[in-house]
């Protein structure tokens, strides 16, 4: 009889025994994933910090004529509207030789130098002009005015 009471006992401490060597043995729990990286909109967005601060006139524009960003300087120098990115080259220096120009660099994918005239006729404007080709085939022209 006495027998018989410590069976359930017995097995209840045989099962909690197992449960605790297999709670010990359990697998190690995954670490965390680092955090994914910070995805950039435009290729040229650190730039724009950079481009700021600068007194040189920069302009970033497309094959197309496209202005895609300028700086301050460059808006003073070449007297450009705020809202100037976006719209063509033409539309905002009135230049036909200065957009060819601009073409031309972004067709050739080679540097050149032109001096562009002002309205006060005493003033000229010497505008260096580097291609980049981006990882599609895009070609950005950056111009040093």
């Amino acid at each position: 009889m006495l027998f018989d009471l410590l069976i359930p006992w017995v097995i209840a401490a045989a099962a909690i025994t197992w449960l605790v060597i297999m709670w010990q043995n359990r697998p190690p729990e995954p670490q965390a994933l680092p955090p994914p990286p910070v995805v950039v909109d435009r290729p040229y967005a650190p730039a724009e910090i950079i481009v700021s601060v600068i007194d040189i006139g920069i302009l970033f524009v497309n094959g197309d004529g496209i202005v895609l960003m300028h700086n301050p300087a460059a808006s003073e120098l070449l007297n450009l509207q705020r809202d100037g990115v976006g719209r063509t080259l033409i539309s905002l220096i009135r230049d036909h030789q200065f957009d060819e120009f601009v073409r031309d660099v972004a067709i050739r994918c080679e540097s050149d130098e032109m001096l562009l005239p002002m309205r006060n006729p005493a003033r000229t404007l010497r505008v260096n002009a580097r291609p980049i080709i981006q990882p599609d085939y895009d070609v950005i022209v950056i111009l040093l005015v």
